[in-house]
Formats: structure tokens, sequence, C-alpha cells
């Protein structure tokens, strides 16, 4: 439970069937004494209530008159750091700051709502523009400022985690945990900038590309690869990770590169207990037409790319026990490929407002685990919802660690990045 949250309850004594679903938005909680504020979000009135969380109610409480009132059911829910997708809740933000609460019917064309309290208003909304509605107070073409995605929360109260270099714990209730992917083009990455920019974990190296002699970062793996867990101090392995990849030449032996990045990895130091799982980066690179070199990779075949990326996946889970992460969708795409080519879990690389899937059909939401929302700076997000820059760091491609429609878990985290496997 957090300021902001919205509360979705019936009160006792209602005799209606079924009964008034009642929603109100929690402005303060008293932790101490286990009591909330909130207000009703359409008549404005407001309530103080004594929750538990060893039940699930019935919460006493009163309003500012002094009436007492009885929560009978009730479910919470929370900002989830995602955009709103169909039958999912959302929050809005209209022009005047006023939020309301709603349930998503669909996004496309355009996003489509019907809001929870009394008389449930109906809107359509395309690029902040409101297109249809039945609500008077809020008509079509007026603006709305935000629009994000809920989802049901724990009723326990959360803390923020902390993102200093010091030793923390991480809440249950953090639901947002980005990461960086930083390749040997930026020459030397301002480590300290990144630990200390909020709600980052960490970040992935390109380890290798190809096979031994293919390409050569001048040590610029080896000497990052300790940099990113020394500068972590004791935030390495509890609330700041570590990640490499390595880039596939998709016409090349998956083996044999798969034991070159193996092999770079243990020049470096190997793996310690704050690493993530081995990651595999399937693209097809630049084709030709924009004046840069075209990629072997484009000519590859749908085979050869299933052959390759799954003979490295069995490679790497073979020698190192652990799961392996698959990088990319387009090269999927365009190559219909519809294998999840022995890989357990995949990063999505997609800059639109929306996580998308198309290219990814062997897989589902649930197989989604970094989702890959801004390329150097470059995302149709919201930058109010997840950053595109990091102050001190620069424009950078950035993932946000995801559970499909659920509310990410720090410990669920842990445990699908492989961290202490």
């Amino acid at each position: 439970m957090n300021i902001s949250d919205f509360l979705l309850c019936t009160f006792q004594g209602d005799t209606l069937t079924p009964p008034t679903n009642y929603v109100a938005e929690i402005t303060n909680v008293d932790v101490a004494a286990s009591t909330f504020n909130c207000r009703l979000v359409d008549t404005g009135q407001q309530f103080t209530f004594r929750y538990s969380l060893n039940t699930s109610g019935p919460w006493q409480g009163s309003d500012t008159a002094g009436t007492n009132y009885i929560i009978d059911t009730h479910d919470i829910y929370t900002a989830g750091a995602i955009d709103p997708y169909p039958q999912g809740v959302a929050a809005i933000t209209f022009a005047d700051n006023k939020r309301y609460f709603c349930y998503v019917e669909s996004v496309d064309p355009t996003t489509d709502v019907l809001f929870y309290h009394h008389g449930t208003p109906k809107l359509s909304i395309q690029n902040n523009v409101i297109t249809k509605s039945s609500w008077d107070q809020y008509p079509v073409g007026g603006q709305i400022n935000l629009i994000e995605g809920y989802v049901l929360s724990s009723e326990e109260p959360q803390v923020t985690p902390s993102t200093t270099t010091s030793t923390s714990s991480v809440s249950s209730g953090s639901t947002k945990y980005l990461f960086v992917d930083v390749s040997p083009w930026e020459k030397n990455p301002n480590w300290e900038a990144l630990i200390n920019a909020p709600d980052f974990y960490g970040a992935i190296l390109k380890a290798t590309q190809g096979r031994k002699g293919y390409s050569n970062d001048k040590g610029w793996f080896k000497k990052n690869w300790s940099i990113l867990k020394n500068v972590a101090n004791a935030r390495y392995g509890s609330t700041w990770f570590r990640g490499a990849y390595l880039f596939l030449n998709l016409w090349d032996d998956g083996v044999v590169q798969a034991d070159y990045y193996l092999d770079t990895i243990t020049d470096a130091g190997g793996w310690d207990n704050g690493d993530m799982i081995p990651a595999i980066d399937v693209e097809l690179g630049h084709d030709g037409s924009d004046g840069k070199p075209r990629s072997r990779n484009q000519d590859a075949s749908s085979q050869q790319i299933v052959d390759c990326t799954t003979a490295c996946a069995d490679r790497l889970r073979s020698v190192t026990g652990r799961n392996v992460m698959l990088y990319g969708r387009g090269a999927m795409r365009d190559k219909g490929i519809r294998s999840k080519m022995g890989c357990d879990v995949v990063w999505n690389p997609c800059y639109t407002s929306t996580i998308v899937m198309h290219g990814l059909e062997a897989w589902t939401l649930d197989d989604v685990v970094l989702w890959q929302y801004c390329g150097d700076g470059k995302s149709a997000i919201d930058e109010n919802k997840l950053p595109k820059s990091i102050p001190g760091f620069g424009n950078a491609d950035i993932s946000v660690y995801i559970e499909g429609k659920n509310k990410p878990s720090f410990d669920k985290l842990r445990e699908r990045m492989g961290i202490g496997t």
C-alpha cells in the first residue's frame, strides 16, 4: 500500500446486489499507527481507516464528518511502471491533474477505457487526446497528461529502494528495475553515475562477437567486467548485478563462438555470485541500404540461425549449468523463425510505447525478463514513466525487468536472471 495507490472496495450495509464498488485514491499511510487516508475519486469524500496485514478485512474507519464506515471487501492497485494493456487497469491523469481509475478495454488503434466510479463513464484516447467521451466533465478534444498501467498490490506499505552505493535492502514493493547494456563503442562508461542513478540495478556488457580473432575490443571487456563489480562495493550481488552477452555471427559455428565467449569471461576474472545468466544476441545487422557495409548475418537462412543459436545455447548451458537468455526480435520476425532456439528466457528490444511481441511468436509475454524500451536515448515511451537518459552517463540502451502483466518482484528478478546460480 502506497500513496497514490487506488482502493476498489465495498462497504458493509450496502443492500444492493451486487454491492456498489467505490474507488478511492490513497493519500497517506501511517505505518506506525496502521492507518491510511483515502479520498473517493468522484465525490471527494475523505476517510481514515485502520488496516491489518494479517486479515483481509473488514477494516473500520470514519469520514471527516465522524460517520463510521466499514470496508467489507477490497483490492488495492499500485503503479506498475507499464503501459496500459487490454483487460488490465490503469490510472489516468487529466489536464486538470485529477486522477481516476479505469478498466482498459483495448489499446489499438485507440485506448478505450471504462471508469470504475459511479456512472462508469467511457472514453477513447489517442495521442493523449480524447476522441470519444460519455463524460461531460471530459469531452471530446480534451487532453490527458498521463495514462499508466496499474497492477494488483500487496497490502503491506512499501519502501522505495535505496539507490546509493551503501549497503541496503530492496523492498519487495519496488516496481522499476532498470539495466543498461553497453558495448565497446562507449569507451569509458561513467559507472559511478550509473550506480547512483535511481532505479538502476546493473549493466550488461558486450563480451564477444563471433569466434576468436573476428573482432578485437582492445581489452575493453576485461577492464570493465572487473570495474562493474568493484564500483558497486557492497551492493554487488545484493542490489547491483552485471551481465555479459555474445553477438552471434549467424553464419558461423555456434559452439566455437560459445567457447570463445566463456574463455573471454574466464580471462576477465570469471563469473561471480552477482552475475546474470549468459545472453545471446541474435541480430541481422545492417542490410546495406543506409550506405554501411551489409552484414553477413543478413544472408543467413532461417535454418542457419536456428542451428547456430541452438548450438550456442546448448553449449553455454552444458558448461555453466545455467539458463540462457535470448536477445532480439527483428531477426526472428524477418526470417519467420518460430523456435526458442534452445534459450530459456527472452530480452525483447522494442522502442514503442507498449511492448511488441511480433517476431517472438515462440514466446509469451511471461517469458520476457527484460524489455529494452530505449535505444541510445530513443524511445516512444513517456519519459515520466521510464528514463531515456542517465545524468552523467548520457544516452544509453536501457531495459526494464518485467514479469508479464504482474507486478515485478525483486526476489523473482534474482531467480529468473540467475543471480547466485
